[in-house]
């Protein structure tokens, strides 16, 4: 198998060399696709369900990503099919002016190809309209010319990294209003952008990334704490089990990059963090931002990495017995 080496110039992933080791079903254009690319998928009938996978996370996966079809395991694999189309089509306008109204207060400034799908993600979780433009376009407000970058109208406000924007727009629309609110949500977003993201992408002294920390042969720790803690939860910041938010918006888009990139890596020594990613990449908000393919994939990829060690699916809570 060839090695997968990706540089960080500009865009959050380059090829360099060989890419054998990616996956060969998703390009980069459909892996970072947009909710135009969502509406045609389903439109085309390029996702289709059969009869037997009516019955799996996959297709209840499928499911979930419209409201409209909220018939469950009940529906049939023809109705499921039919409900994702018309859903498409029905959220065809409103869909598109969040990546191209002009009367958006808030404009993205980013490409598919970078960090700003997970910024993209958590917009579409706040139901928030904004507008995409290109990382070249002059009113870029990054000093450096680099994306993600965002300009707030409303509130006067222009910032840039994506973990500083995933911040500011929870404290200004996502209800994290006082000091111990954004401290819980913060610390998690610090996290995976100063310790998850090298942890899962193995980079050498130029920038390339040769390899991820989930193929390893001796597991990360911090993977391994991160399982043990997300035994105990659903989601990582908020009282009790947890509830979701921009942490897990944070968290989950590195995460979830792993096995775009990389086809042989698995979260199957990690259950927990298995199911985890599962319940993050079946909501609407995620195939909106990063597209109904790449959601699909995912949910059919953590599948596999549940089964068949564990019985228990995405959205059944998590099990102690299972912590590291």
């Amino acid at each position: 198998m060839g090695r997968l080496r990706f540089t960080r110039r500009g865009s959050f992933f380059s090829t360099l060399a060989s890419t054998s080791s990616l996956d060969p079903t998703l390009s980069s254009n459909a892996f970072h696709a947009s909710s135009s690319m969502t509406r045609s998928s389903f439109a085309s009938g390029c996702i289709s369900l059969s009869d037997s996978s009516a019955r799996s996370y996959t297709a209840r996966a499928l499911l979930a990503l419209t409201s409209s079809a909220s018939s469950g395991s009940s529906a049939t694999a023809a109705s499921a099919a039919a409900a994702l189309r018309a859903a498409a089509s029905s959220s065809s306008s409103s869909s598109s002016s969040s990546s191209s109204s002009s009367s958006s207060r808030i404009t993205l400034f980013g490409s598919p190809g970078s960090r700003s799908p997970l910024v993209d993600w958590y917009l579409h979780e706040l139901g928030l309209d904004f507008e995409l433009r290109a990382p070249s376009d002059a009113s870029n407000p990054h000093p450096f010319g680099q994306i993600p970058a965002l300009r707030d109208d409303a509130n006067g406000v222009e910032l840039w990294e994506s973990g500083a924007i995933l911040q500011y727009l929870a404290d200004a629309y996502g209800g994290l209003d006082a000091p111990a609110t954004r401290a819980d949500a913060g610390k998690w977003i610090v996290w995976a952008n100063a310790s998850l993201d090298p942890c899962l992408f193995v980079e050498n002294a130029s920038g390339q990334v040769l390899d991820s920390g989930v193929r390893a042969a001796t597991p990360p720790k911090a993977l391994n704490r991160l399982e043990a803690v997300l035994s105990k939860r659903e989601c990582l910041a908020g009282e009790g089990a947890g509830a979701f938010g921009v942490a897990d918006v944070a968290v989950a888009s590195y995460l979830l990059f792993v096995p775009q990139f990389f086809n042989d890596a698995s979260y199957s020594r990690w259950p927990n963090i298995a199911r985890y990613c599962g319940r993050c990449v079946i909501r609407p908000a995620y195939a909106k931002a990063f597209g109904a393919r790449t959601a699909a994939f995912l949910a059919a990829r953590l599948e596999k990495d549940l089964s068949p060690a564990s019985s228990r699916t995405f959205w059944e809570r998590p099990d102690e017995s299972e912590a590291v």
